[in-house]
Parts: C-alpha cells; sequence; structure tokens
C-alpha cells in the first residue's frame, strides 16, 4: 500500500474528552482542517484518521490494515467469540458468504410489516399525551425485537434475560475502552451472560436440526450451525461471536441511530416540519441523519508491517482509528457537510461511511435503513410536534456516538 504522507500539524485526538462527547463537530472540523491524522490522547496508544479519502484508502488495503485485533481499542485475543469484523481475509471472505444469505432482500423485506406493527403497538400504549424517555421506550426495544426474529429467539424471553440492559447500558461495547476497569468488569460479565444465553439455544437448534424438526435455514443461528466449508464447520465459539456482534453491530447502533435522528430532527422544525408534509422524504432523511449523526464513531484497524501515517511512524500492530463520522463530515466529501438538510439525493448521502466501506461494509445496512425509517415515519404520524424536555446526556461508550436517553413530551 503507498504510505499515507499527507503533512500535518501535530494534533491530538481523545474519544473520552467531555467536550468532545457533548458536541463532536467542532473537533471533527479542526481535524478536517487541520490534522488529517492523529495522535491519541493520554494513555491510549492510537492514531485516528478522519478524512474521508484516507479512511477509503485505509479500507481497501486489507493486505496492509487488519481487523484482526478487534475493532475497538482493547486488543482481542486470539480465544475470544469473534466474527465478520475482526477477522481478515480468507476467514473473513468465508464467513461473509454465509452470513449475507440472512440478509437477502427478500428476507429483510419480509421483516417489513412486522417491525411497522411493533412500532404501532408501542406507540399505540401511549397516552394522547405526556412524557417519556423516547430512547428506551421506543429506539431500544425496535431493533431488538428484530434481532431476535433474525436469531429465532423469543423477545419476551430475550427481555426476560436482560437483552434491553445489554443495550441501556453499552454493557458489550464498552470492551473499546481497555483502561477503564469498571467499564472492563462490565463488558465482561455481560460476555459471561450472553455466553451462558446463546450457548443452551444453540445445542437446542443443533437437536432440533438432527431430529428433523427444524430447517437449517430457519434462521440465522441454524444456517451458522450447520454452515460449512470445505467440510470444516463453524466452532461453538465463532457462533457465540456472530451472536455477540449482532446483539451490538444489529441492536445498539439502530438504536442509537433512531434516537439521534429523533433529537435532530427536534433542532431543526423546519426539516421536521417538511418531512411531515412530505413523508415520501423518509429515505433521505434517514440517510442524511446517519451522515450528520453517526451512530459510531469509528472503528479500528492494526497495521500488518511498520509504516508512515502523516508525519507519524507507526510500530507493527498498532490501533489506527478509521473516524466514519468526520469522514462523513468531510467537505471534500459533501458540499455544506455541517447543513442539515434531508432533500439531499440519496446518490450523495448514500456515500457516507456510517456503515462501513469496503469487505467489512456492514451486511445489515438496508436493514437498519429500513428500521429506523418505520420508526421515524410512525412516530411522527403519532406525534407530529413533540418537543424536548431538558438538554439530553450523551451516552459516553468510547466509540459509540448517542445519548443514555432522550425525554420528550407531546
Amino acid at each position: 500500500m503507498k504510505e499515507l504522507m499527507d503533512k500535518n500539524t501535530s494534533c491530538t485526538f481523545d474519544f473520552f474528552d467531555p467536550e468532545f462527547q457533548q458536541d463532536t463537530h467542532p473537533t471533527y472540523a479542526r481535524l478536517l482542517e487541520q490534522c488529517p491524522f492523529s495522535k491519541g490522547k493520554g494513555e491510549h496508544d492510537f492514531y485516528a484518521v478522519s478524512r474521508y479519502k484516507d479512511i477509503v484508502s485505509i479500507c481497501k488495503a486489507t493486505d496492509m490494515w487488519s481487523s484482526k485485533f478487534g475493532p475497538g481499542l482493547r486488543y482481542y485475543s486470539p480465544d475470544e467469540p469473534r466474527a465478520l469484523v475482526n477477522v481478515d481475509p480468507p476467514e473473513h471472505d468465508v464467513e461473509v458468504q454465509i452470513v449475507r444469505r440472512a440478509f437477502s432482500g427478500a428476507y429483510i423485506k419480509s421483516l417489513e410489516d412486522g417491525i411497522r406493527d411493533y412500532s404501532r403497538e408501542l406507540l399505540a400504549d401511549l397516552p394522547d399525551s405526556g412524557e417519556i424517555d423516547i430512547h428506551r421506550a421506543y429506539s431500544i426495544p425496535i431493533p431488538l425485537y428484530v434481532i431476535c426474529k433474525l436469531l429465532g429467539i423469543d423477545y419476551a424471553d430475550a427481555k426476560a434475560h436482560g437483552f434491553d440492559d445489554w443495550v441501556i447500558n453499552n454493557a458489550i461495547s464498552t470492551v473499546y475502552d481497555p483502561a477503564d476497569e469498571e467499564k472492563a468488569a462490565i463488558a465482561a460479565d455481560a460476555q459471561s451472560e450472553m455466553i451462558a444465553y446463546f450457548t443452551p439455544k444453540l445445542k437446542e437448534w443443533s437437536d432440533r436440526i438432527a431430529a428433523g424438526d427444524a430447517a437449517p435455514d430457519e434462521n440465522l443461528i441454524t444456517r451458522l450451525v450447520t454452515a460449512e466449508h470445505e467440510g470444516v464447520k463453524l466452532s461453538t465459539n465463532k457462533i457465540l461471536g456472530f451472536c455477540g456482534f449482532l446483539l451490538v453491530a444489529g441492536s445498539a447502533t439502530t438504536t442509537t441511530a433512531i434516537t439521534n435522528l429523533v433529537y435532530r430532527l427536534f433542532r431543526h422544525p423546519e426539516q421536521r416540519a417538511k418531512l411531515v408534509a412530505e413523508p415520501a422524504l423518509i429515505a433521505q432523511a434517514v440517510e442524511e441523519g446517519l451522515r450528520y449523526d453517526a451512530p459510531v464513531h469509528g472503528l479500528f484497524r492494526t497495521n500488518n508491517r511498520p509504516t508512515k501515517l502523516g508525519s507519524y511512524d507507526l510500530e507493527e500492530n498498532t490501533k489506527v482509528a478509521l473516524l466514519w463520522a468526520s469522514g462523513n463530515l468531510d467537505p471534500e466529501f459533501i458540499d455544506e457537510p455541517e447543513l442539515f438538510d434531508i432533500s439531499r439525493e440519496l446518490k450523495s448521502t448514500r456515500r457516507n461511511l456510517t456503515f462501513g466501506y469496503g469487505i467489512h461494509t456492514c451486511l445489515g445496512a438496508s436493514l437498519a435503513r429500513m428500521e429506523i425509517a418505520i420508526a421515524i415515519a410512525e412516530l411522527l404520524a403519532k406525534m407530529p410536534n413533540y418537543e424536548l424536555v431538558g438538554e439530553p446526556k450523551p451516552s459516553t461508550p468510547d466509540v459509540m456516538s448517542g445519548f443514555e436517553s432522550l425525554m420528550i413530551k407531546w
């Protein structure tokens, strides 16, 4: 890979800076203008890439930039459950074919009515006026409902076993910060709970398949249990990695994206009024929301050999953050990036980096878009003039960018 040699002034970047977590855009504007490459601040030894073109360049160079040590600050160990987001080719190439079948266009379309019905059910339980934490009451349950459908798990059973708490507390996604002992303990507990929940489920489905009571393609778990490549099946550890990955990548991120768009439409009442008046703009509104308020700041790669990143000399296996959210605000990517405009053309906004780029582009992107579109459309139909109650508190699980709660009234 050609070394990324753009010169830059010495800059630092800190995911954990309270000012950054309160409002990310000023920091991204500074990085985009002054520092295409920056050094992680404090005790975290990492670097960050902020510009769209450089992020894309790294994502394309899979021989140089690896995902094997995990998508966050912490270095994954070889024996940890892992899936897609933290494996490289050729292993990744095999696994992506297995999982892609679970996200076929026909199957995603088949979920639409159920998602809409469930969204309406949640809203129907609300009175004609009042106050509610829309994040916990609405944004969290919808993606969890969908993930349970994908996995063939009873949603009521999942809720009873604490799935809601895992998402609310961002317990699993906190593994991105290796220095916070409290978060590490929460993450370890969540991993143990997840493994304890899914392990008997895998056996149950395996036994049902063996007895002829379940089809190999009935749900994602049965597909993973029966999947083979050149006579080799996925290990239990690998399947558990998929389950945990989906819980975060397919649930927590979509939840955050829904709440972020609810918030952004309130902050731009003229855009909300436009969407209420023209519901056909919903796809464009979703894409602009994903671009403007990416639910994940970015994910990490490591370099397979020593290299240069701007003026920095990187040793082999250095953590480098690819800042999706910053790339989405790059003026070289899109005109007037700080303008929130739901009427932008999809052909430009859909090139955003929110779902990643290259071989690790999120396979569930179209499903997530559909969930967000349904959730926002149904919410506006119920309460087109909702208002915020107080100022929401930003969440602080490192690479996630959203809110812990969002109180609204109508």
